[in-house]
Formats: structure tokens, sequence, C-alpha cells
């Protein structure tokens, strides 16, 4: 009688017995990649690139950064105090004790910093812009970094072992939220 409480159990357990399984029920789309993707470059701006929200962003799963690069960059921001989109949006010139003798050190993070802003500045307006504005910077921004390429790439993984649930998910989600936002702006 509790489909949403047992049905992972359910698909959990017949995936293993190798038993097919459909279950029809609407799944929610908040933790999604391209979802938290969205959240959190628009947290960037409500919250001028706080250190957690500049980090929520690079470990959406959809940022062009690896992870030993986001870490590095993340120990450098949490030992340097850096904060705030004006920080980010100059070059960074504070050095860590371990930069001391290493220059090139700054360099690659700098070099981190460019790449983070290259992503996302397209976003930052200056003045009372119109809603349409906005709508169309988030469009671009998802056409700009790839989003629907990138979301192919995690359909194909999930294909490939065997989650079709998920796949069909990762395969919708970007026609979905390209639908709202061209709703949304043309009802604005």
């Amino acid at each position: 009688g509790d489909l949403p409480g047992y049905a992972p159990y359910i698909e959990t357990e017949f995936a293993q017995m190798e038993i097919p399984c459909y279950i029809d029920r609407t799944r929610g789309i908040v933790l999604n990649p391209m979802i938290e993707f969205i959240k959190s470059v628009l947290e960037l701006y409500i919250r001028d690139f706080s250190y957690e929200a500049v980090f929520h962003y690079l470990r959406s799963g959809l940022a062009d950064l690896t992870w030993e690069e986001v870490d590095r960059l993340e120990n450098y921001c949490l030992q340097t105090g850096i904060r705030g989109y004006h920080a980010y949006s100059r070059l960074f010139t504070r050095k860590t004790p371990e930069m001391e003798e290493d220059e090139e050190a700054l360099a690659e993070i700098n070099s981190l910093r460019e790449r983070l802003m290259a992503q996302v500045d397209m976003l930052h307006f200056r003045g009372e812009e119109q809603t349409k504005c906005y709508v169309n910077g988030l469009y671009d921004f998802l056409v700009r970094n790839q989003v629907q390429q990138k979301l192919a790439v995690f359909q194909e993984e999930f294909e490939k072992a065997g989650e079709l649930t998920r796949a069909k998910e990762y395969a919708q989600i970007y026609r979905l939220v390209m639908e709202l936002l061209d709703q949304i702006y043309a009802l604005l």
C-alpha cells in the first residue's frame, strides 16, 4: 500500500534477481545534477559568491573543473578567506605558506578562478534588469556550458549500467527545463 516507501527497495531487489520491473510513478527531479547546477549558479549571485555557494556550484557535477582542481581551489580559499564576487573577479594575490617559494602554484589557482568565472560571469547583471534578461541569460548559460552534452554522457553511463529509469530521466530533464524557460520567457 505504500508505493513511495517501498518502490526503491522493490526496484533494487528485482534488479539483483534480474527480474524486469516497471513501477509507474513520478520521480522528483530536485536532486538531478542539472537542477542542482541551476540552483547553485543562482545561489552564487544571491549569496554573493559565499564559500558555500561557490563550492556547491563546483561540486554540482556539471562544472568544468575536476574534483582535484576543486579541492585545490577550496583549500586555497579556506586558507586565504576568499569570498564575494569582487574577490573572484580579480586576480588572486594572497599566498598560502606552501606557495611562498612556488610562483607557479598561485598562477595555477588563478587559472582555476578564471575558468570558474568564465563559466558563470555571463549571469552577472548590473543594475535593474528585466526578468526576461535573467531567463535568457540562464538559457544561454546552460547552452554555453554544454549541459545537454554532459547529461547525455550520464545517460549513456546509466544505460551501460542497466539503470534504464535513470537513463530516461537524464534524457528528458534538459528538454523539460528548456521548455520551462521558454514558457517563462513567453509569459514575460
